[in-house]
């Protein structure tokens, strides 16, 4: 029953992670631009997230170079800083867990 109830809320959980880690993101990014306004970016992740932040980042005056990516995760390269979301290993313990 446990595994049954695992498979199905599987999806809920992968999305609620992608999410909460996206606006995680957001947050330490909005920090990062705050402390250094001149500050350059290099964001890879999934087109997805990558428009999330190019919304929240029109209208700033900072430099930012976007590759879209398969990978699940988002990267953001500012300066000497690195911001990087961790889905790839919370989904693989996420599987491990439905199996």
């Amino acid at each position: 029953m446990a595994e049954t109830t695992a498979r199905i809320l599987k999806p809920f959980l992968a999305t609620e992670l992608h999410r909460q880690a996206v606006a995680e993101l957001q947050v330490s990014l909005g920090t990062l631009m705050a402390a250094d306004q001149g500050i350059s970016l290099d964001i890879s992740g999934p087109a997805d997230v990558l428009e999330a932040l190019r919304q929240q980042l029109s209208g700033k005056a900072v430099r930012v170079t976007y590759t879209p990516s398969d990978d699940c995760d988002v990267r953001i390269v500012a300066g000497p800083a690195t911001l990087e979301t961790c889905l790839k290993s919370w989904m693989a313990k996420l599987d491990e867990a439905t199996r």
